[in-house]
């Protein structure tokens, strides 16, 4: 496992970017400071649309505070797969404006840590991030020049009380140094504010000096200069305070998710949804409010993403064979270690400096990642071997393999819902559960969710929705349960419960029939009424 903060992310970066280039695929999970589902319910009168709705209207404090990816290589001569992991911690720095609203719950904090999440790696060396909405908000900033105020106005107190300092003493050394000298200022914190702002203060100040980094960015070089060598510095391309040398050291994380959605490497995951949602908030844009638009957007720097969670319902359903009941990913990833049934090929396995002696735990999002794309070609493999009679000799290719699961792709697992998955490629599939029903009092009384609740509740998981003030629409988890409280309460004295209909129970619908039905006749016998002249 390769741990990546913001200390060694530079240096990690063309390693990573080199194995990007030679993987056949890449897995991904995330850790989050906390589940946006915790602010509403599933239910299963949500389509695609509904869901994404929800969770959009609840995304503004998640944010993802890990995330591993594993890039899988496939060896065709050792019919094995090396696994390449890599765990990011990331975190949100201020700049100017851009200040972002952290949720934890204390239920959160307990899950990350019950699972020995390093806080003080994520916060103290995390990496930043900046998203397009961002830098266009930054850039506008710079060329306005409201920045410098903004930072002025949100730096600590004793960063500000040191730029002070600093520039009272670089005002006396101008007054008794020659062109050429310089003089040093220790950075006293690796702020990107902080250091951006004393750049720019000390050149807005002194128009005989020009400032740079030192090598090692511990100190910030004041060098006494003429007009010429000042308009020469204000060109220069590397210079650490130019817009772009600012905006590159604020991507941060950004600039590898760019890097994944330029690769068009098919992206692996694990009930995914939330993991594509926060992502693309976080380190692309501001989510849209078009259900439609972000599925495109999506697809687009995504073309080819496989859900674990969705492959292993959909192949057991293909075969006919049940693996296992809960396709959690840790009960997926015991299942292909421990009973790997008639497949035992491919051998996977993690490099070198990789994660062979770490300990192996869930709910770390780089061995999520890894548990993640293990599952994903074991499953893969798993259908061919029984679609194709493959006997162990044979060699399966990356390519064969995607190929036997393409009518899998871009299908994200949608969890208590109308529909089973979200479909990125194209429309949303039509859905299969049991229809909806209509309840009511026959005496026409308000409906009470916990009346209600007393009644259908040994029917197992139903979801409810009120639909008038004496009228409420169930959804039923199966058909058992759907036929069953047709026939309990088919002869119900007192309730009436029925399968939903737009046309009859609709008050909208139903005035629309009454008056097509009444307009005719109105007319009709207003026109049979009227005295003809011949």
């Amino acid at each position: 496992m390769v741990d990546v903060t913001r200390h060694n992310f530079d240096a990690i970066f063309p390693q990573f970017e080199n194995d990007l280039k030679k993987c056949s695929y890449v897995s991904l999970d995330c850790e989050f400071s906390h589940l946006p589902t915790d602010d509403f319910e599933n239910s299963f009168f949500d389509d695609g649309e509904d869901r994404y709705l929800k969770i959009i209207n609840h995304l503004h404090s998640t944010v993802v505070l890990q995330v591993g990816l594993t890039l899988f290589t496939f060896v065709r001569d050792l019919k094995r797969y090396n696994a390449s992991l890599y765990r990011f911690y990331i975190v949100p720095r201020p700049f100017g404006p851009i200040q972002m609203s952290l949720l934890f719950k204390s239920s959160n904090v307990q899950f990350l840590c019950r699972n020995k999440f390093d806080f003080n790696k994520c916060f103290y060396d995390g990496i930043s991030f900046l998203n397009e909405t961002q830098e266009s908000l930054i850039r506008k900033m710079m060329t306005d020049g409201s920045l410098i105020t903004w930072l002025d106005s949100s730096l600590d107190y004793k960063d500000v009380e040191n730029a002070t300092t600093h520039a009272s003493a670089i005002e006396a050394w101008v007054a008794n140094s020659s062109f050429g000298e310089t003089y040093e200022i220790p950075v006293e914190t690796d702020d990107i504010s902080y250091r951006y702002y004393v750049h720019q203060e000390i050149r807005r100040r002194f128009e005989k000096t020009w400032t740079f980094n030192n090598e090692d960015n511990t100190k910030i070089i004041v060098k006494h200069v003429n007009k010429d060598d000042r308009r020469m510095f204000e060109l220069n391309e590397e210079d650490p305070a130019n817009t772009e040398n600012l905006i590159e050291s604020l991507r941060g994380f950004t600039k590898l998710f760019k890097l994944l959605t330029r690769s068009k490497k098919p992206l692996v995951g694990h009930n995914l949804l939330f993991d594509l949602l926060i992502m693309y908030n976080q380190f692309y844009q501001q989510l849209p409010s078009n259900y439609t638009t972000f599925k495109n957007k999506v697809h687009e720097m995504f073309p080819h993403i496989y859900d674990t969670k969705l492959m292993a319902f959909e192949i057991q359903k293909l075969l006919n064979k049940v693996l296992l009941y809960d396709t959690s990913l840790g009960n997926l990833y015991q299942y292909f270690q421990d009973n790997g049934g008639v497949i035992y090929e491919p051998y996977i396995a993690p490099g070198v400096n990789n994660g062979k002696d770490e300990l192996q735990r869930l709910h770390d999002a780089g061995w999520d990642s890894y548990f993640t794309g293990y599952c994903f070609i074991k499953l893969g493999y798993y259908l061919m071997s029984l679609q194709n009679s493959y006997g162990s000799m044979t060699i399966i290719t990356f390519k064969e393999c995607l190929n036997s699961l393409s009518f899998l792709a871009n299908k994200i697992s949608l969890a208590r819902a109308k529909i089973p998955y979200v479909n990125l490629s194209g429309n949303d599939p039509v859905s299969t559960r049991p229809p909806v029903l209509h309840v009511r009092w026959k005496s026409g009384k308000p409906i009470e969710r916990s009346e209600i609740a007393k009644l259908f509740n040994k029917y197992g998981l139903i979801h409810k929705k009120e639909y008038s003030d004496n009228s409420i629409l169930l959804a039923t988890s199966n058909y058992g349960c759907y036929k069953d409280i047709l026939r309990d309460f088919k002869q119900h004295k007192d309730l009436k419960v029925e399968r939903y209909s737009l046309l009859r129970h609709h008050f909208g619908c139903k005035m629309a029939m009454c008056l097509g039905v009444l307009l005719p006749i109105g007319w009709t016998l207003w026109y049979s009424s009227k005295p003809w002249k011949f």
